[in-house]
């Protein structure tokens, strides 16, 4: 069961962290727009608020895992944006939470460019988010009665 665990999540997780990232060839900041932009607004205060919680949650977090915008449909009759945490291979879905949008903090996601500069690599990120990627995925997760596969 470890190993399905491991090599599953680390499937899932891998997949979703592509899913939204896309090459941005002017190197620009990019900000969400529309419903998730709304969101988030409604949810952290703004954009920025949002970014630097989510920076600081990446920076500080010790060892392999991963940094996840989830959406979590477990609380009354609605949902709302919360940031998680996930250790090793694990995967937010098993938390009853639904990821959106998250950041690989495993050194082999960063090392060939960044060496140990953890910041440096957080910075870069967001620089190829893809939050129309971002906006489809949460989309998608709305609908998730609908998703028996799972």
């Amino acid at each position: 069961m470890k190993a399905i665990k491991n090599n599953g999540g680390g499937y899932l997780n891998h997949a979703l962290y592509w899913t939204v990232l896309a090459p941005n060839p002017n190197n620009e900041y990019r900000h969400p727009e529309g419903k998730i932009a709304e969101d988030i607004m409604n949810t952290f205060g703004n954009f920025s608020i949002f970014k630097n919680i989510f920076t600081d949650v990446s920076s500080s977090y010790f060892g392999s895992g991963y940094v996840w915008l989830c959406r979590d449909f477990n609380i009354g009759h609605g949902s709302h944006l919360m940031i998680a945490t996930t250790a090793n291979q694990d995967f937010p879905l098993s938390e009853g939470l639904h990821p959106i949008l998250g950041i690989d903090l495993w050194e082999h996601a960063y090392y060939l460019k960044h060496q140990n500069a953890r910041a440096a690599y957080i910075d870069d990120w967001w620089h190829v988010v893809s939050w129309d990627a971002v906006a489809q995925l949460d989309k998608w997760w709305s609908k998730r009665n609908m998703h028996d596969e799972l």
